[in-house]
């Protein structure tokens, strides 16, 4: 009986020892990645939290703004990226089913007469993006038919909502481009009813963008998320996050 005692506890302590240190890279972005949210720590942080535990690895989430992101999980000084549409970040490794899908929307103020129509109708007014995102290949046409100093390019953060509201309040630009989930987070939260949706141009879907520059194999990492995330999307903790979260978006305007 003292040498099965002793035996457990040597593979417990060899299994906490063993156990591998994952930094993730993430964005505060409500309400996939809500780090100031205890009880609602975002769908996207729930799936991937659920998808490691009671692995051989343990997580250590960063905020950052996303293109420093997408650069430190590019030279491995990050393992995990959440979250980018493949597009975003072509040179990380991915795993075989989505989490769930961002969709891209334009955003003014009620007072705004101005409506997408195609990308025509975007000469002539100042937009708001934001740095290194997919909708960049989305716009190609417009920024080589247009002067690109129509509109301005600043960094997502946790201030990029707030910043772009203030440009239309100053008349500064008409709209802005952001997700209909954190958009409506931010209208909520700040409880801006003067800030209303125009046209969804774009739906992406999510992954977890994991480093081909780390220690630790990535093919690893890659086998841990295909085998769980497989296991949750048939059983009820999904459906239940996607209602906890209130998953739902608009139709992608077609042009």
């Amino acid at each position: 009986m003292k040498l099965f005692i002793f035996t457990l506890l040597t593979l417990l302590s060899i299994n906490n020892y063993a156990k591998e240190t994952l930094l993730v890279s993430a964005i505060d972005w409500c309400p996939f990645i809500c780090p100031k949210d205890k009880e609602k720590p975002g769908f996207i942080v729930e799936i991937t939290n659920e998808i490691f535990k009671d692995s051989q690895f343990e997580l250590k989430y960063e905020i950052v703004p996303w293109s420093r992101g997408i650069y430190n999980v590019q030279q491995g000084r990050s393992a995990i990226l959440l979250s980018p549409s493949k597009e975003e970040a072509p040179g990380l490794i991915y795993h075989d089913d989505y989490l769930t899908f961002q969709t891209l929307c334009f955003w003014k103020l009620k007072t705004e007469k101005w409506t997408f129509k195609d990308i025509n109708s975007l000469d002539h007014i100042r937009f708001v993006i934001y740095r290194d995102h997919s909708y960049r290949e989305l716009l190609n046409e417009y920024f080589k038919k247009y002067k690109t100093d129509r509109h301005f390019e600043i960094s997502y953060d946790e201030n990029y909502y707030q910043r772009s509201y203030g440009l239309l309040k100053k008349h500064s630009a008409q709209v802005f481009l952001g997700h209909f989930l954190g958009t409506m987070s931010y209208i909520k939260q700040k409880k801006r009813q003067d800030l209303v949706i125009d046209k969804c141009i774009k739906r992406d879907e999510l992954w977890i963008g994991i480093s081909p520059s780390i220690k630790v194999p990535s093919g690893l990492i890659q086998k841990q998320i295909n085998e769980k995330l497989k296991e949750i999307k048939k059983g009820p903790f999904y459906n239940a996050l996607l209602e906890k979260y209130n998953m739902k978006a608009p139709d992608v305007f077609s042009f």
